[in-house]
């Protein structure tokens, strides 16, 4: 798996390179990441996030305070919110996988 993620303003290069390192653990664990992909013009100007990672099955978007993240996690009906990452998953994961995918990257952040 190959991908580029451009920094957001704001966006210390670690928070970045911890998104990257969370799709993987994700993938290393079994997790499907289908087709992985910058989001962060796409997603960040609307919600104002430093960066964003986007796959078939969730986007994770990393935000410059956890209070950001934590306001933008409240406004979706399929998200989960750890420190300053976001989880945003895709209509079709169920809970159990929703669960698997929020576990790992709560070690990951953590």
């Amino acid at each position: 798996m190959t991908f580029c993620v451009r920094l957001g303003p704001g966006a210390p290069p670690d928070k970045i390179g911890g998104k990257a390192r969370s799709l993987l653990r994700l993938a290393a664990a079994g997790l499907p990441v289908p087709n992985p992909r910058d989001a962060t013009s796409q997603r960040c100007p609307e919600v104002h996030c430093a960066g964003a990672v986007a796959t078939d099955t969730l986007s994770i978007l990393i935000f410059g305070r956890s209070r950001d993240a934590q306001l933008y996690e409240a406004s979706l009906s399929n998200g989960y919110q750890i420190g300053d990452v976001v989880l945003e998953f895709a209509p079709a994961i169920g809970a159990a996988q929703r669960t698997a995918y929020e576990r790992i990257v709560a070690r990951a952040v953590g």
